[in-house]
């Protein structure tokens, strides 16, 4: 998919080293995580666990209207995502960032295009965009508490007043003063609010912003109004001055509809926003916002100077250009790892210079997300992370990124560039007559799968319907038919009045095709948008306007017959995953073209009812480096994107193909699963070489038990503490894992059968042994009714985990994490289908593989196994065989149905050459059909 006439830059193939889609910051150790969407990934807040591993997710609504989704994962890191704004705007205007010293946690901060110089002016409290501290306070998903400071009021009634008349936000009672005044802003409401408390000085989009007459100030939930930010006069400052050189080549830039002219005739680079953190040579501030921009009096002036003062010394530089021109515009992204301000400074960034980013790929796709992550580490070992957003919300296929004209040359600069792409949700082609006519589709921001139309490869009719007035809709007969319609509105583009989808659902139309009148911009989106309220929610899509003057050509000849695909009604069949890293800086050229021999092609089927949908998680590692001035040489280069895809499936499993490639040597990658329906379904993957094989998501059945070589250490001690804390294991994939467990009724005793009494320990359920070697016996059951026993003999232990595994105590404690005692752990090879099940009245194989996670652990005996199909009453023995997956197999045959109980249970016995032994009973190993 393009944009109009865009012009795509070739380059020599510069390697794309691994593949996934969206969003990354920086993180201290070499820890994994099962993604949940676009993800960002840090050290998560010393909050409590979440008992039984699910990913713990927050959304925030800012009262910019931006929403911003965090999932803490089970391994105690962050993943952050930003969807489009309600109206459907991108999310290209937000930014977030993050800052770590050594042995600290990160702060996680937003920052809204045109906020931060409220905040640094100190008008408006930094908290309300601080999202560490409003997740740690609760602010999260309810309406967001917010105190609005009034200029010129004159007493209680007036602020009274003033309170109830704003826009997108609830009065609480008991809170008005003669100055100020605490309202609540709902989910949904922000921009609306936000446009009533600030306004856009000189009318221009996205620069920054000024409080609204009368607004003195803005807090979050009562809190002391600010102090305005007095300059810092005891820092010597010079001036850089940033110069931007637009470009006056409409064809770079995309229609966009609704957004006004700056001047009659405006300026093409009309705004500009950078961010400047300091890398070294500082005597104060560390922070930096240089924005807006003066532009010279001529109509076609494309030089915009932005100038800020701040301390000498080497900077790094973060931002965009915005061009505007009539209802055109467009970004460029510029990111400088090292820029050197010694004295008064002009540095000039071309806008020419950047490369359009947006991948040829050997099957039709679509963006879903696509971000740029910055990494700067400072030679002290600091580093700060910057996050840009552009949600796959139909208003761009790609981005302009310019190359990097000041490459880092102290410490260290990683930028991970992430996508996510799919196959089209909607997609259109002519079958008659036969013209081979593929029609690019859009649809709007709210698209679910039920607004569309009800079947897969439905096939309707097409007619002209003209504007779309009522005398259009009286001359043509459109029931059960698409109607092509072209509105026009000169300030839009676009006329969506609700009367428009009244009229069409009167007429019997089964959806409304959109000619947008531009190819610049396909814009679906706000006519989808504009008829929340129409009869029976119409469907809408818009083509190219050259489709549209192609569709009429047809119909001026004959009848035009519009198949209708729609794979989003049935389920998601692929996804690719693409990334790039770069180090040092932004290169001159970027390849995008992907092809098969490039891609590992992974068939990943989920064992599991979906319900209300899935989503799916990758994330990739760079190798780890080492900076000359800094003692530590555990930095990780980047953690790259985590792909999401909400796969809106109902009651069916899946069967996903992903395409990941090309892939790097150098790269680790990650990758989860979860469902709606059953949160506790979440699971992780770690892949150094990623094959072009299958893989099985949550087979039946689901022990107790760590991924065999990384994940979570289970049942670790660490000194005289024994963490009660593992995970769940399913069957075929040794490396998956779905979800952590605690054994809330665990028993330990000691050898001469002494109750060891549980206690709490760093917030987990553990048991404090004395230091000396001893045998303990551990017995129990997980939420699922299965019994475990496991014999071990342990004594104190130190920081020996296996390479790849993390704990609890470690990343939310600082506590020593400790090492794996030595016991016995069972994965089930089961022969059940996509839906977890298995036919009776046949033979049934299943394998079972015995396995400590420390690694050096003894050697393990032959087990022994019993198999039940009457839930436990009659237990039969079985002869185990080697296997061939490095463990045993058992062959027996189930009855027929009737005779069953609808499961079959096993119970297995193993013990290891050094006396440790386990004993487990599996009660509904796997159904039966």
């Amino acid at each position: 998919m393009r944009i109009g006439h865009v012009r795509r830059r070739r380059a020599s193939r510069a390697a794309l080293t691994a593949l996934t889609a969206a969003v990354v910051l920086p993180m201290a150790a070499t820890a994994f995580a099962a993604g949940q969407q676009a993800g960002t990934i840090l050290p998560a807040l010393d909050t409590e666990p979440v008992a039984d591993g699910a990913p713990s997710s927050s959304v925030i609504h800012l009262i910019t209207g931006h929403e911003v989704h965090v999932t803490t994962t089970p391994a105690g890191e962050y993943q952050v995502s930003v969807p489009g704004t309600p109206d459907g705007a991108p999310a290209a205007d937000l930014q977030v960032r993050a800052e770590e010293a050594p042995g600290q946690a990160p702060a996680l901060v937003a920052d809204p295009a045109g906020t931060v110089r409220l905040v640094d002016e100190g008008r408006v409290d930094p908290h309300l965009f601080d999202l560490s501290y409003l997740i740690e306070h609760g602010y999260t998903g309810a309406p967001t508490p917010v105190t609005v400071y009034f200029n010129g009021a004159v007493g209680v009634a007036d602020v009274s007043a003033r309170a109830e008349a704003l826009p997108g936000s609830e009065p609480v009672p008991g809170t008005v003063t003669e100055d100020r005044a605490t309202v609540t802003v709902a989910a949904g409401s922000g921009e609306t609010f936000w446009d009533a408390v600030t306004e856009d000085p000189d009318d221009q989009p996205y620069a920054p912003r000024e409080l609204a007459d009368g607004v003195a100030a803005i807090t979050l939930d009562g809190a002391a109004r600010p102090d305005a930010v007095e300059p810092n006069a005891t820092v010597p400052t010079a001036r850089l001055t940033i110069r931007v050189h637009g470009s006056q080549d409409q064809s770079r830039w995309y229609h966009r509809p609704g957004t006004r002219s700056i001047a009659p005739q405006g300026w093409a680079t009309a705004y500009a926003e950078f961010y400047l953190s300091s890398v070294t040579g500082l005597g104060g501030a560390t922070r930096a916002l240089a924005s807006g921009g003066e532009g010279c009096a001529d109509p076609s002036c494309v030089v915009r100077d932005v100038v800020v003062d701040l301390p000498e010394g080497t900077w790094f530089l973060d931002g965009h250009a915005v061009e505007f021109k009539d209802s055109r515009g467009g970004y460029t992204w510029f990111v400088e790892p090292e820029v050197v301000v010694d004295g008064d400074t002009t540095i000039d960034l071309y806008v020419d210079d950047a490369t359009w980013i947006e991948p040829d790929t050997p099957r039709p796709t679509e963006l879903a997300h696509l971000a740029v992550t910055k990494q700067r580490i400072r030679p002290d070992g600091t580093r700060f992370t910057n996050l840009h957003f552009l949600a796959g919300d139909g208003l761009t296929t790609g981005m302009w990124l310019a190359p990097t004209r000041w490459p880092a040359t102290t410490g260290a600069f990683n930028a991970l560039l992430t996508q996510q792409r799919q196959q089209p949700r909607i997609s259109m082609a002519v079958t008659q007559p036969k013209v081979g006519l593929d029609l690019r589709t859009e649809y709007g921001p709210k698209l679910v799968a039920e607004d569309y139309l009800a079947a897969e490869g439905d096939t309707f009719e097409l007619v002209d319907v003209g504007a779309g007035s009522p005398a259009d809709f009286s001359r043509i007969d459109a029931r059960g038919k698409l109607a092509l319609v072209a509105p026009f509105n000169a300030v839009t583009g676009c006329a969506t009045e609700p009367e428009l989808y009244e009229r069409a659902a009167d007429a019997g139309v089964v959806a409304l095709v959109f000619d947008p009148h531009d190819d610049y911009f396909i814009d679906a989106g706000r006519c989808y948008a504009a008829q929340s309220g129409a009869p029976g929610g119409l469907p809408d899509l818009s083509v190219t306007a050259e489709n549209a003057a192609d569709l009429r050509d047809l119909l001026e000849r004959d009848r035009v017959m519009v198949e209708v695909d729609s794979p989003r009604n049935q389920r998601m069949e692929y996804v690719y995953t693409l990334a790039q890293h770069f180090y040092g800086g932004i290169p001159d050229d970027i390849d995008q073209t992907v092809t098969d021999r490039d891609l590992t092609v992974r068939e990943s089927r989920l064992h599991d009812t979906a319900g209300l949908g899935s989503w799916t998680g990758s994330a990739q590692f760079g190798p780890v480096i080492s900076l000359e001035s800094v003692a530590r040489t555990d930095v990780m280069n980047i953690i790259g994107g985590s792909l999401f895809d909400n796969l809106g499936i109902a009651d069916e499993s899946v069967n996903l193909t992903e395409y990941i490639g090309p892939v790097s040597p150098d790269i680790i990658w990650t990758r989860g699963w979860q469902t709606e329906r059953a949160k506790e379904d979440s699971g992780a993957t770690v892949l150094e070489a990623p094959s072009r094989r299958g893989e099985h998501w949550f087979t039946s059945p689901r022990a107790i038990g760590p991924a065999e070589s990384t994940g979570w250490c289970s049942f670790c001690r660490a000194g005289d503490v024994l963490y009660s804390f593992g995970e769940r294991t399913p069957g075929a994939e040794p490396q998956h894992t779905a979800g952590t467990v605690t054994m809330p009724d665990g028993v330990l005793t000691d050898s001469v059968g002494d109750v060891i009494p549980a206690s709490t320990v760093n917030r987990v359920r553990a048991y404090v042994l004395p230091a000396q070697s001893r045998q303990y016996t551990l017995t129990g059951s997980d939420s699922s009714g299965n019994e475990y026993e496991w014999t071990f003999t342990s004594g104190t232990a130190g920081d020996n985990r296996p390479p790849g595994v993390t704990c609890i105590p470690e990343l939310y404690f600082a506590a020593p994490c400790g090492e794996p005692v030595p016991m016995i752990y069972l994965r089930h090879v089961t022969p059940v289908d996509i839906e977890n099940t298995a036919a009776a009245g046949t033979r049934h194989t299943v394998e079972i593989v015995a396995f400590h996670q420390a690694p050096g652990a003894p050697q393990i005996n032959r087990p022994s196994v019993q198999v039940s199909f009457d839930g436990g009453t009659t237990w039969h023995d079985t002869r185990v065989l080697k296997g061939t997956r490095g463990g045993w197999q058992v062959r027996f045959t189930v009855p027929p149905l009737a005779r069953t109980n609808g499961f079959v249970a096993l119970r297995t016995a193993a013990d290891d050459v050094e006396g440790n032994s386990t004993i487990q009973t599996l009660w509904e190993a796997y159904a039966l059909r």
